[in-house]
C-alpha cells in the first residue's frame, strides 16, 4: 500500500447560493452547535394533520397562547415536525441554545403538543489522523474468520447505515450500493448545495470553522461493514455478501437530529412525508449509527427506535469519545450501544461508558501507532483507505457480525440478536464486566440453534416459538449472591438468563416447613443445580445439587426446616449466554433419599437399622469416590468464583481470538477457563 494514498486531507467546500435555513442561521449567529440547533424544535402535536396547513393551523395557536412565533419548516416521520421558533417582538434574533431549551418547554406545556423537544446536533464518532500503514488487526481478534467458516453473509442482505453518506464510486463499494436517501435538510450543510433528494453520495463531512478536514466517515463505516471481499485487492467486509442501504445525516460539521430520525423510520418502513418508501426487499433488520450528541434521549428519538424495535431492526450506535457517560442516541432504551476496545484487548481511552452499554468492539487505540487504528474505505481523491479510531469503527463490527448471525437464521428476533452478540463469555480489561465481541462464538450458537428462544415477549420477534412460562420472567441481575438471591414463589416457572461461564444465579423460595421440588431445564447447553444454606454452596452450605451431564434437565428434592435456602443455576460447560426455565413446588411429596446427595433432609432417619447402616456404608465407599472429585472440582469454582464482586455477571479478562493462539503483535491471550466438575 501507498503510504502517500493513505493521507487525509482537507478539501474547500463549495459556496452555497440557497436560502439560508434553520441550521445555517443558528451557525451564522453562534458558529457550530454544542448541544443542539439553536431556535429550532422537534414538535409532535397532539392531533397530527397529516398536511402543511394543518400543522402550521395548530401552531399559530400555540404560538398564540405562548407568544411566540411558531413556523414549520418541514413535517417528517412519525408525526414529529421540524419547527422554527422565534420571539415575534424580535423577529430576527436567534435564540441561544439555552433560550432555545427554555422555549421547548413552554411549547411543550401547551394543551396542543403531545411533546417536543430540542434539535439535537450530532457529530462523527472517529478521530482521524493522517499518515497510516499495517493491517486489519481487528477482524481476526474477534474470532472473524471461525464465524466465515459458516457463513460469509447472503446477497439478499441490506445493511442501514446512517452516516455521511457514501463514496458509491469506490470500487470496494460500488457493487454493494443497494439504494439511499440524503436526509440533510438545510442545503448550507449538505455540500451538495440542496436538501432532501435521491443523491446520498458522500460529500464529506469536514468543519473548517473547527479546523476538522473530511473524514469521509460513511464510507469507512460502510467499508467495514460490507466492502467487497475475497477478490485480492483493498481490505475485506465482514459480511462478503450484503449491500448497503444509505440513509445520508451527517454533513458539514453533524447533522442535526430531524435528519436522523427520519432516516432510521425510512428503512423500518414507516412513512416519511414526502420521500418514497423504501422497497420491502431493501429494508435492512440492521442499522448501524455511528454519530452522537452531549444530550439526553427523548421524543422523538424514543418514538423511532422503539417503533424500529417493533418492525424487527436493530439499531446499533456507537457510545461516544469524549471518555465520559455514553451519549444521544446510544443512550436510548431501544439501541445498542457500543463502547470501543483497543488491540490489546483494554478499554479505549477515549471510549465513553456507563450502564447503557450493552456490548465492547475494536475501535482502535491510536496512542499506540496510526495503524492501530481501524482501516476501512474512503474517498478516493483523499487515498482510497485510511485508519480511523473512535467508537464510530466499533459499531460497525457490531452491525456486520449482527448481519452475519442473521445470515445463519434469518427469522432471529432483535432480542434473539441482542442475546447473541453478548453471549461471547468474553469480556474487555476494564470495561466494567461488559461482554465483548466474539463472531466466531456468537456465529456458533446460532447456527447450532443454541440461541434461547424468547417466548414472543419481544415486540420485535419474527420467530414467536414456545409459550413464555408461567409466572414472573426476565432474567434479575444482580442474583449472584445469596444476600441478592431472587425471591420465587411455589408453584411457579420462571425465565432466567447465564450470561458467561463464569456466571451464576441464585434464587429464594418463601420459607416453609416441608418438602420442595425444584426443576431446571436448560435451553441447550449444560447446566446445574444446587440448594444452600448460605453463600458457601461449594462446599459447607451445599444441601443438595443435581449435576446430569449434557443438556438435561436437573431436579432434586429437599425437605425445608423454616431456613432461609438459596437455589443455585450454575453453568458447566457453556458458549455464550443460554437461557433456562426453573420450576418450583411446594408440598410435593419428598423422593426416597439419593445415594452421594450430601446433607439430603429425607428418608429414614433410624441410624439404628442394620440395614440402613448397611447401605449407607456401601454408599459411603462409593461417596468417597465421587467426593474426592467433586472437591477437586470444586476447588476449581473457588478459583473462578471467590475473587468476584458480588453481583457481577461475569469476570473481566484480556479480549482475545478464542480459535488461535497466536495472539497480535503485544496482545496477551487469555483462553476462556474450562473447568470440569464430573468424571
Amino acid at each position: 500500500m501507498n503510504t502517500s494514498s493513505l493521507f487525509l486531507t482537507a478539501i474547500l467546500l463549495a459556496s452555497s447560493t440557497a436560502v439560508a435555513g434553520p441550521v445555517q442561521e443558528a451557525f451564522d449567529a453562534y458558529g457550530v452547535p454544542q448541544s443542539h440547533v439553536a431556535g429550532t424544535l422537534l414538535v409532535q402535536l397532539a392531533d397530527a394533520p397529516r398536511t402543511d396547513d394543518g400543522v402550521q393551523a395548530i401552531l399559530d395557536e400555540v404560538g398564540a397562547r405562548t407568544d411566540l412565533s411558531l413556523k414549520l419548516r418541514r413535517r417528517g416521520a412519525l408525526d414529529w415536525n421540524l419547527v422554527i421558533v422565534r420571539d415575534p417582538k424580535d423577529p430576527a434574533h436567534v435564540p441561544t441554545e439555552d433560550e432555545t431549551e427554555s422555549l421547548r418547554n413552554q411549547v411543550a406545556a401547551d394543551k396542543a403538543v403531545a411533546q417536543a423537544t430540542t434539535n439535537a446536533w450530532f457529530r462523527t464518532q472517529a478521530v482521524p489522523n493522517d499518515e497510516y500503514y499495517g493491517a486489519m488487526w481487528h477482524l481476526p481478534m474477534i474470532g472473524l474468520e471461525d464465524a466465515w467458516d459458516v457463513t460469509t453473509g447472503t446477497s439478499s442482505q441490506r445493511i442501514g447505515v446512517i452516516d455521511s453518506g457514501l463514496v458509491r464510486t469506490h470500487p470496494e463499494l460500488s457493487a454493494k450500493d443497494a439504494a439511499g436517501f440524503d436526509f440533510i435538510e438545510d442545503p448550507a450543510f449538505s455540500n451538495d448545495g440542496d436538501g432532501w433528494d435521491a443523491d446520498y453520495t458522500d460529500e464529506g463531512d469536514g468543519c473548517p470553522e473547527q479546523g476538522q478536514p473530511n473524514s469521509w466517515h460513511g464510507t469507512h463505516v460502510s467499508g467495514t461493514i460490507a466492502a467487497s471481499s475475497n477478490n485480492g485487492a483493498g481490505i475485506a467486509g465482514i459480511n462478503w455478501q450484503a449491500e448497503i442501504v444509505t440513509g445520508r445525516a451527517l454533513g458539514r460539521c453533524g447533522g442535526d437530529m430531524f435528519n436522523s430520525v427520519n432516516a432510521v423510520a425510512w428503512m423500518a418502513g414507516y412513512e416519511v412525508p414526502g420521500v418514497a418508501p423504501l422497497a420491502a426487499s431493501d429494508r435492512p433488520q440492521v442499522i448501524n449509527m455511528s454519530l452522537g450528541s452531549p444530550n439526553t434521549c427523548e421524543g422523538g428519538f424514543n418514538d423511532v427506535f422503539e417503533a424500529a424495535r417493533d418492525a424487527g431492526v436493530l439499531v446499533v450506535v456507537a457510545a461516544g469519545n469524549a471518555a465520559g457517560p455514553v451519549q444521544l442516541p446510544a443512550n436510548c432504551p431501544d439501541t445498542f450501544a457500543v463502547g470501543a476496545f483497543g488491540p490489546t484487548g483494554a478499554r479505549t481511552s477515549y471510549s465513553d461508558f456507563g450502564p447503557e452499554i450493552d456490548i465492547v468492539a475494536p475501535g482502535g487505540e491510536q496512542a499506540m501507532g496510526d495503524d492501530a487504528g481501524v482501516l476501512s474505505t474512503v474517498s478516493p481523491v483523499d487515498g482510497s483507505y485510511t485508519f480511523l479510531q473512535g467508537t464510530s469503527m466499533a459499531a460497525p463490527h457490531v452491525a456486520g457480525v449482527a448481519s452475519l448471525l442473521l445470515a445463519a437464521n434469518p427469522s432471529l428476533s432483535v432480542a434473539q440478536l441482542k442475546t447473541a452478540l453478548t453471549g461471547s463469555g468474553y469480556t474487555c480489561e476494564n470495561c466494567d464486566n461488559k461482554p465483548a465481541l466474539v463472531a466466531s462464538v456468537s456465529v456458533a450458537a446460532v447456527a447450532d440453534g443454541s440461541i434461547p428462544d424468547q417466548g414472543g415477549n419481544d415486540p420485535g420477534n419474527n420467530n414467536p416459538g414456545t409459550p413464555a412460562p408461567t409466572g414472573p420472567t426476565g432474567d434479575v441481575e444482580p442474583n449472584d449472591g445469596f444476600d441478592q438471591a431472587s425471591l420465587v414463589e411455589c408453584g411457579q416457572t420462571y425465565q432466567g438468563t447465564i450470561s458467561s461461564e463464569t456466571d451464576f444465579d441464585e434464587f429464594v423460595p418463601e420459607t416453609f416447613d416441608g418438602p420442595l421440588t425444584v426443576t431446571l431445564t436448560p435451553q441447550g447447553q449444560d447446566l446445574d443445580l444446587y440448594a444452600s444454606t448460605g453463600d458457601d454452596w461449594q462446599n459447607g452450605d451445599l444441601l443438595a445439587y443435581s449435576e446430569n451431564e449434557g443438556t438435561a434437565a436437573e431436579s432434586f428434592s429437599i425437605t425445608m426446616t423454616g431456613t432461609r435456602t438459596a437455589i443455585v443455576v450454575l453453568p458447566y460447560q457453556t458458549q455464550g449466554s443460554v437461557g433456562y426455565t426453573l420450576s418450583v413446588e411446594c408440598n410435593a411429596p419428598a423422593p426416597a433419599p439419593t445415594p452421594g446427595l450430601p446433607g439430603d433432609g429425607g428418608g429414614d432417619n433410624d441410624n439404628n437399622d442394620d440395614n440402613n447402616n448397611n447401605d449407607d456404608n456401601n454408599n459411603d465407599n462409593d461417596r468417597d469416590d465421587r467426593d474426592d472429585d467433586d472437591r477437586d472440582d470444586r476447588d476449581d469454582r473457588d478459583d473462578r468464583y471467590d475473587d468476584r464482586d458480588p453481583g457481577s455477571s461475569g469476570g473481566c479478562s484480556h479480549m482475545g481470538s478464542p480459535s488461535s493462539v497466536a495472539p497480535f503483535a503485544g496482545f496477551a491471550l487469555l483462553l476462556t477457563l474450562v473447568r470440569r466438575r464430573r468424571r
